[in-house]
């Protein structure tokens, strides 16, 4: 069976090429080997033949750091897990943040990067942002940490101006999402 690579993979490896075009290739990899066929592996095609699954090679020395593509790539919605330097992050435990990897493979000279599921994420072709500068230390896959998340709506909440009260976040979110309908139905605003 023939096979491609996700488009959504194909964007951010041509993000990292012409942001680093002087880059080391040598750990970088798609399709999986043997070995990676004998076992459930995103590297292996999935029913529709699509590859969901790169690897980055870190090359610090011309510029691709594995922990920046890392903590890039777990702020994607795109990502459905990150595997780097002894650490997993994975989106179905997003909550738990970066936990200890003990794989065969450490991925200390390549970032693993797989997305999906489902098409709509892995061939979606909008940018990863490595035009953008690396994040700084302390915001390294910020939205991978609930602690995170939760200063993330509080200051959403703030620029929002909701009224002071005692409501719960759940409730304030509720009133924000009846507002949204109603100004999407062209009501206006509401104050509900």
């Amino acid at each position: 069976m023939g096979w491609r690579l996700a488009e959504s993979l194909k964007v951010l490896r041509a993000e990292i090429n012409e942001r680093f075009p002087n880059r080391s290739k040598a750990a970088d990899g798609t399709i999986g080997d043997a070995a990676h066929s004998q076992r459930a592996s995103d590297h292996n095609p999935n029913p529709d033949g699509v590859v969901c699954a790169i690897d980055i090679t870190h090359d610090p020395a011309n510029g691709v750091d594995g922990s920046h593509i890392a903590a890039r790539a777990c702020r994607d919605a795109r990502t459905k897990y990150v595997i780097w330097n002894r650490r997993i992050w994975s989106k179905a435990r997003a909550s738990e943040g970066w936990r200890p990897y003990s794989g065969a493979n450490a991925h200390t000279k390549h970032v693993h990067i797989s997305v999906g599921p489902g098409a709509s994420l892995y061939d979606s072709k909008k940018t990863w942002g490595f035009g953008l500068p690396a994040p700084a230390p302390e915001e390294e896959c910020c939205m991978c940490k609930p602690e995170c998340q939760d200063e993330i709506v509080r200051k959403l909440l703030e620029k929002l101006d909701l009224p002071k009260d005692r409501m719960t976040l759940g409730a304030r979110l509720d009133r924000l999402q009846r507002s949204i309908r109603a100004v999407g139905a062209g009501q206006g605003t509401t104050t509900e």
